[in-house]
């Protein structure tokens, strides 16, 4: 691939991840090593995402988490602007973002929820083969492809899901 089409995805990628505004004038509070952690597509930390989560702390402390449970930046590249996109990187480093994508964290604001998307405008999962995992968690949906975290959800419907989402990110085809 020569260096002008490198540059052109990049370009490709940025836009797509960044179709939507931000706002970083939240809050800022110390998220330790896991707010550090930088998107390999716009280079925005997770702390962005983070100061936007109001204060649930179920909510929170899910995608604090997943950043220590699931997300390695060896096998992991995260897109961030508004919300967090997963990608499986290849044994060399890199990942496409149309057939590498995994899934993407969005939180809504109006609804204080969190949505763990697997399909999203022109994105599907990687995972596709695999997600018959998910209909064991109660707030999967399997029309629209996402579960849901609601502020108030109960502590075993959260563990349903942690442990079902661990299943299916370490059975990466």
């Amino acid at each position: 691939m020569n260096y002008l089409s490198k540059k052109l995805i990049n370009i490709e990628t940025y836009i797509s991840v960044s179709n939507t505004t931000t706002l970083e004038e939240y809050k800022e509070k110390d998220w330790g090593s896991i707010g550090e952690i930088r998107s390999e597509i716009t280079n925005k930390k997770v702390a962005v995402f983070l100061n936007r989560l109001p204060n649930s702390e179920i909510i929170q402390d899910f995608v604090i988490w997943f950043f220590e449970n699931i997300y390695d930046r060896s096998y992991h590249a995260i897109g961030l602007q508004r919300n967090i996109h997963l990608y499986k990187k290849s044994s060399e480093g890199s990942f496409d973002i149309d057939k590498d994508f995994l899934f993407r964290l969005e939180f809504n604001d109006k609804e204080g929820n969190l949505y763990l998307r697997f399909e999203r405008g022109n994105l599907k999962t990687a995972l596709s083969e695999n997600l018959d995992i998910l209909k064991q968690i109660k707030t999967y949906n399997r029309s629209k492809k996402h579960i849901v975290l609601h502020s108030d959800i109960n502590n075993d419907i959260l563990n349903n899901i942690k442990i079902n989402l661990k299943k299916l990110v370490q059975n990466l085809p």
